[in-house]
């Protein structure tokens, strides 16, 4: 995978996303690439544009996408947890030491707004998952799961068996051995009940959590001096 992989800007780092990072994926699934690349100075000076967001398919089951570092950090202190997870992923196909230290600062990002964002995605689906019920009621599970973990203990972990078992619900299993069995359709209604627990349990940890509230301006000042160090170090490109 990504043997011949050629990317328009300068990678940082690649880690694995999607339903393999999650522990759930069935032999169908594809390969999701995330990660962080950087744009030059002409670049960013000159006509061209654009370059925030990169999205490849360089093989048929495998997807990359990528985001210029500075859009990046952007999405790291709304406490987007799309970018923690690709900052976090225990499985790193190109790595680069600046993914430490951007990681050692981005703890700071940790914060209660994370919550809203894993609400916000368990039910703001993507299209190709309406149609498919097992696809879409695992979505919801990972993401107030994780929500719930990340405001309870302030960790990010990825593996929703990991978190189902923890936390108790069993009906995450049988949705996955069905996934994997490439079935779609499933009774939503026998799930409900869990599901608004589960909101209900993400509101109490955000609540309880010791979190703060927003970033604060130290992180944000320590983002920026990476950033801008790092387009100083790349201005001769």
């Amino acid at each position: 995978m990504l043997e011949h992989f050629e990317h328009p800007y300068s990678l940082l780092f690649l880690t694995l996303g999607g339903s393999r990072a999650y522990g759930i994926a069935s032999d169908a699934s594809d390969y999701d690439v995330r990660g962080v690349h950087r744009l030059s100075l002409p670049h960013l000076l000159g006509l061209g544009g654009g370059g925030d967001t990169v999205e490849i398919r360089p093989e048929e089951r495998t997807e990359v996408a990528t985001h210029d570092l500075r859009k990046f950090i952007l999405l790291l202190l709304k406490g987007n947890g799309n970018v923690l997870e690709t900052l976090y992923a225990p499985t790193v196909f190109l790595d680069h030491p600046l993914r430490s230290e951007l990681g050692a600062l981005a703890q700071g990002c940790i914060s209660k707004r994370c919550a809203a964002h894993y609400r916000g995605m368990a039910y703001n689906q993507p299209l190709a998952l309406q149609k498919n019920e097992v696809k879409r009621l695992l979505h919801c599970y990972r993401c107030l799961l994780t929500g719930i973990h990340l405001m309870r203990t302030h960790k990010l972990v990825l593996d929703v068996p990991t978190l189902a078992k923890e936390y108790g619900y069993g009906e995450v299993f049988s949705l996955i051995e069905a996934k994997r069995a490439g079935e779609t359709a499933v009774s939503v209604s026998g799930h409900q009940f869990a599901l608004e627990q589960l909101n209900d349990i993400l509101d109490e940890e955000t609540e309880l959590s010791k979190l703060p509230d927003f970033t604060s301006k130290q992180t944000r000042d320590d983002l920026e001096h990476l950033l801008l160090r790092v387009r100083m170090e790349d201005r001769d490109l």
